[in-house]
């Protein structure tokens, strides 16, 4: 959960979007995203705990949606099915609202 203002936020995204397109520099470290933190007055108190503490569960996810078959975004499962792309949303939608009426196509 972020607990800075949105607008911390915004900022963060910027600074991120920053330094990757203009300055080709590294925000997917753990110390490149704490180091722009940092910048922006945020506390990092327990973020690399944290950062490591979720990585192994979401390395463990990546290769579930990876063996499903699921290879761009955005995909969706359902039922055991994978839809890729938002042009299923309407199925997607209809399924999910018990299939009533007919299907749209």
């Amino acid at each position: 959960m972020w607990r800075g203002s949105r607008g911390v936020h915004w900022t963060y995204l910027d600074l991120a979007f920053a330094k990757t397109y203009k300055e080709a520099g590294d925000v997917e470290s753990e110390e490149a995203v704490v180091s722009m933190l940092k910048t922006l007055g945020v506390s990092t108190e327990g973020f690399p705990e944290f950062a490591r503490e979720k990585r192994e569960a979401l390395t463990v996810q990546s290769d579930e949606i990876l063996a499903n078959g699921i290879l761009s975004t955005p995909a969706f499962s359902l039922d055991g099915e994978i839809f890729l792309g938002r042009e299923h949303l309407p199925l997607i939608s209809w399924t999910l609202g018990g299939r009533k009426g007919p299907p749209p196509v």
